[in-house]
């Protein structure tokens, strides 16, 4: 596949930070469904407030206070949380080298989106001086999780040679692992390796599988791609 078809050299920055409140509050108390358990013995403390027996569920939100004070405290749910406020502007004042610093706090201890969304920074140059090996780096300790988006990327990294050895057959194998857990970029990407025979064998059947299941998921590209073949009969 032609490269100017393909999608972005990076996929977006993960951004936790939407609603970050109801994110970390979903972190936190996240439980197995087949294993009830009690409320922490330490619950999250409400932002410090006059008494409103009248809030609901929905007001009852983790403040900015709080969620600074649980980074501080080591939370790495927090830290992440943090990191994408400061990166989006989102309840703090916009501040990347900030986002940087709280996204490398929860990488150093092993979040694998932390890993990715500072793999992200070293390749915009936000908040850091733009360093694509050492983005590399980073994306590689997330996609060994098994976070879709940064196997995605490393694959990216791979077939463009940015930040490692240009290496289509380790891009094609990266671009697999993404895929097959359901990352529409990345089976459009590994479809277009089939297509042209770029890192693996060429095999039509497979291009057309996974570009369909790109398609199916609403990405653009791929839908485009197939209207094309089909156009041309």
């Amino acid at each position: 596949m032609a490269e100017e078809n393909k999608p972005g050299f990076f996929s977006r920055l993960v951004q936790e930070s939407r609603d970050w409140y109801v994110y970390l509050k979903y972190k936190l108390f996240e439980y197995d469904e087949e294993e009830p358990q009690s409320e922490p013995e330490e619950p999250v403390k409400e932002p410090v407030s006059e008494p409103d027996d009248n809030k609901t569920d929905e007001d009852k939100t983790i403040g900015t206070d709080d969620l600074i004070k649980m980074a501080l405290d080591g939370n790495v749910e927090a830290q992440l949380n943090l990191g994408c406020c400061y990166y989006a502007g989102d309840g703090v004042e916009q501040s990347f080298d900030a986002a940087v610093k709280w996204f490398r706090k929860a990488a150093e201890q092993g979040d694998a989106v932390a890993q990715y969304n500072l793999g992200e920074c070293y390749a915009e140059g936000s908040g850091v001086e733009q360093n694509f090996e050492i983005s590399a780096e980073w994306f590689l300790k997330a996609a060994e999780q098994g976070y879709d988006n940064a196997q995605n990327n490393l694959g990216n990294c791979y077939y463009q040679g940015i930040g490692v050895e240009k290496n289509p057959e380790t891009a094609v194998e990266w671009y697999k692992k993404a895929a097959e857990q359901g990352l529409s970029y990345a089976q459009y990407n590994l479809a277009g390796c089939y297509f042209n025979g770029e890192g693996v064998e060429p095999d039509k059947e497979k291009a057309f599988y996974y570009m369909k299941l790109a398609a199916d998921q609403g990405y653009d590209e791929a839908q485009k791609f197939l209207d094309e073949v089909e156009k041309d009969g």
